[in-house]
């Protein structure tokens, strides 16, 4: 696994907790993880 895969790997490792921690909080944890997503600078394509 190169250096690029791993970090890729931890970006979404990140944004998986952090959904994991913010969904009791009565807010939208979805949103959060597109705030995370735009300040790590990662783009996820959905169809």
């Amino acid at each position: 696994m190169d250096f690029e895969s791993l970090y890729l790997l931890l970006k979404y490792l990140f944004l998986g907790v952090l959904q994991g921690f913010t969904e009791p909080i009565p807010i939208s944890s979805s949103g959060h993880v597109k705030l995370a997503q735009y300040f790590i600078g990662l783009e996820i394509m959905s169809n």
